[in-house]
């Protein structure tokens, strides 16, 4: 082989693996641009979630744990815990996850009180059941306290059903 043919074909190898390398670099790239692209819609999509839970921690401070579309039945039961000056006996305020059956959706609000006397309780009872968005009460639990001294423990899931297909609260 003579001089000039080798050179043009140490010229053409060399070229192929530079075009193999920014082929490669290009893909991997390209790869890198689409993970950041997800990257940035999921970042999107999480500081809507922390907006909503920013929100409901101003209102009610640390008891309530994450949000999930029962803000309202939150805000209910902290408008109702605010009036009757519970505030201090509530020990969690947790949004349940929606059920949806059907045209029918549920969501909830799992509560925990201790140190109720009977009639807080009973006044706290008598305001969920007849308040004007018709939410009712499930999961009820009542024990008393470690304590002691006629004071109960409380546990329950206060709900909303609503229609989906656009009509408004119902019991």
């Amino acid at each position: 082989m003579s001089n000039n043919k080798k050179i043009r074909a140490v010229t053409l190898i060399v070229g192929l693996f530079v075009l193999i390398f920014f082929i490669a670099t290009n893909i991997y790239i390209g790869g890198l641009k689409g993970g950041v692209e997800k990257q940035r819609l999921e970042y999107a999509s999480f500081a809507a979630l922390k907006r909503d839970y920013l929100s409901a921690r101003a209102l009610y401070g640390s008891r309530i744990d994450g949000t999930n579309g029962s803000s309202s039945m939150a805000a209910l039961f902290g408008s109702i815990e605010k009036d009757l000056g519970l505030s201090a006996k509530v020990k969690a305020a947790r949004p349940l996850e929606g059920r949806i059956e059907g045209a029918v959706e549920t969501n909830g609000l799992g509560v925990e009180l201790s140190g109720l006397t009977l009639n807080e309780l009973v006044n706290l009872l008598y305001r969920i059941e007849n308040h004007g968005s018709n939410p009712f009460i499930r999961g009820f639990n009542m024990k008393e306290s470690p304590g002691g001294k006629g004071l109960l423990d409380i546990k329950m899931e206060i709900a909303r059903v609503k229609n989906t297909k656009g009509g408004g609260p119902r019991s």
